[in-house]
């Protein structure tokens, strides 16, 4: 949490709250993709319905994905907008444990 806050902040400050939403949700994905062992450029539906079978994970969960999908870099995104977003994607990232495995690889 204390990443996105501070990536958060970083990006409000130079007014580019979308550029904010487009790492952390590459990120995400990256991470996500590799736990589920899926290739990267799997679709949201894709990585949403292997999500299903795997975490508890409801319709709100696609919708969070499609919605960082949504965001372009030119887009006018609110901070709190990206902060929201940002958000969501780090409760899901706690509840799957994705960056967990990452600290135990790196050990």
């Amino acid at each position: 949490m204390e990443f996105v806050e501070t990536l958060g902040s970083l990006y409000a400050q130079a007014g580019s709250a979308s550029i904010a939403v487009d790492i952390g949700y590459r990120r995400f994905r990256y991470w996500l993709a590799r736990r589920l062992g899926m290739p990267g450029n799997a679709s949201a539906e894709q990585l949403a319905l292997a999500s299903g079978y795997h975490w508890n994970v409801g319709d709100r969960f696609l919708l969070t994905l499609k919605s960082c999908e949504a965001v372009t870099p030119n887009s006018s995104l609110k901070p709190e907008d990206a902060l929201r977003l940002l958000q969501e994607l780090d409760e899901y990232a706690i509840q799957m444990n994705l960056f967990q495995a990452t600290r135990k690889e790196k050990s």
